[in-house]
């Protein structure tokens, strides 16, 4: 019976103590060190009142022991110690589990801070729940809002950014009350910046429980495709006007050469029979065609010039009366052989500024064009006011054959059909008035055309007035 008692007193007191160790060593596992180290006191104090007895057994001296008590006491100590065992294994399972979760958490942080996306995460009520710095660098955020974990205060400096904050927020919204809804579209920014906007749920088990939102800076992209599809454009502009110069060449100047030649083998062929007044009638037809073509080469020339961008400009203070004189001296042949008067409302004081050049073109292809479609015994009158002390308003009207609405519309188009002849038969491919245009422009000034079919035509422009 006695050395059954020991047996039973020291295993007692060992899982007594095996358990009190383990109870300390939870200390650095669990955490709440003071708990602990009470269950390792009130253990080790079991411990000792077993050693007691057991002191005294051995010592041969008297000591009263309720044998079935002790056994009692074995069986609690071991499961006490197995409990604390239990204890320690899922506490060491806690923290494998945390250490790996925050390890997954340092590679999500890394991977988020690594892409180019300005990432938000957001709970289902739309509280932030992560960022990365890439969100705001595209935000402009201050570290400070961020920092405060104000969801009003963010949103508010956000939206005061946008282009159009009515239409972010009522996506937002859409998106608010279609849990599981995904989206793609563009934010446009104040300052010309655009992000593409992505956002898609975020789901915890089957149900959608916040929303995850990705910004881009497509600006860059937008731009270089902005670019590309002007230049693809430009491009096809230029195969246009290609196609139209090779057509002005083989066509246009075809039709004064076939006088020039026609008029040149007569007098070789016929010279000596024919009488002066018929030489000087064929003169007269070849200067005609010499002068149409000259005009159609030199409008080809400047075309060229201005489509490869060498045309100068240097402009300078001109007397608009004296200049229209001089430039529309060419044209006086042509105005006088259709009997058409030609009348100037011009002060003489009028100055405008710019390049004498372009305006020479300018009012020559101007009052060609109205020469050709004003019948004989028409008029063309010009006229020029100041208007707002900084501009001159130049007009050109005639009472011609005028044009429709289809024509007004592609006048300036080199690819539209709005070729037609002269009231004489004329010929006119277009390119004076796209000339015009372009040297309008080039001096600052807008040109714009009113007219009615049957009615007339009147060409206005504007120049910079000159002091």
């Amino acid at each position: 019976m006695t050395t059954a008692l020991i047996a039973v007193l020291v295993l007692s007191i060992l899982f007594q103590c095996l358990a009190a160790y383990f109870a300390l060593r939870l200390i650095r596992l669990a955490g709440k060190p003071y708990a602990w180290i009470l269950i390792s006191i009130a253990l080790s104090l079991m411990c000792i009142r077993r050693i007691i007895p057991l002191y005294f057994i051995l010592s041969n001296l008297s000591f009263e022991v309720d044998f079935l008590n002790e056994i009692i006491g074995l069986i609690l100590s071991a499961f006490i110690f197995l409990g604390i065992l239990k204890i320690k294994s899922i506490f060491i399972e806690r923290n494998q589990t945390e250490e790996a979760l925050k390890n997954a958490m340092s590679i999500i942080d890394a991977t988020l801070e690594s892409i180019h996306n300005g990432i938000l995460v957001v709970d289902a009520k739309g509280a932030v729940l992560k960022t990365n710095k890439k969100f705001a660098e595209l935000w402009n955020i201050p570290a400070e809002i961020l920092a405060s974990s104000d969801d009003n205060a963010l949103l508010g400096y956000v939206v005061g950014q946008l282009d159009d904050p009515d239409e972010f927020m009522a996506k937002v919204s859409e998106l608010y009350s279609k849990p599981d809804s995904e989206s793609l579209d563009f934010v446009k920014f104040k300052d010309g910046r655009i992000l593409e906007r992505i956002s898609k749920p975020m789901y915890f088990g089957r149900a959608p429980k916040g929303r995850v939102w990705s910004f881009l800076d497509i600006t860059g992209r937008m731009r270089a495709e902005e670019e590309i599809k002007l230049k693809n454009k430009e491009l096809l502009q230029l195969n246009v006007e290609k196609d139209k110069f090779f057509s002005i060449i083989a066509h246009d100047l075809l039709g004064p050469f076939q006088p020039l030649l026609g008029f040149s083998r007569m007098l070789a062929e016929d010279l000596p029979t024919l009488r002066h007044d018929e030489i000087q009638k064929i003169a007269l037809s070849m200067r005609d065609a010499a002068n149409k073509l000259f005009n159609l080469l030199e409008n080809l020339l400047q075309w060229s010039r201005m489509q490869r961008g060498l045309t100068s400009f240097e402009p300078e203070p001109l007397f608009l009366m004296s200049k229209l004189s001089d430039s529309l001296a060419p044209n006086l042949e042509a105005i006088t052989s259709k009997e058409i008067e030609l009348r100037y409302v011009v002060s003489e004081d009028l100055k405008v500024y710019a390049d004498s050049y372009m305006f020479e073109s300018i009012t020559r292809n101007l009052v060609s064009n109205a020469t050709k479609f004003t019948t004989p015994g028409g008029g063309i009158t010009i006229t020029a006011k100041l208007k707002d002390d900084h501009w001159v308003e130049i007009a050109v009207r005639d009472t011609g054959i005028g044009m429709n609405k289809e024509m007004l519309e592609n006048l300036f188009n080199l690819d539209a059909n709005t070729n037609r002849k002269g009231t004489e038969g004329e010929p006119s491919n277009g390119l004076g008035l796209i000339i015009c245009k372009e040297f309008v422009e080039k001096n600052g000034g807008k040109l714009w055309i009113k007219s009615e079919e049957g009615q007339g035509s009147t060409f206005y422009f504007t120049l910079p007035a000159s002091v």
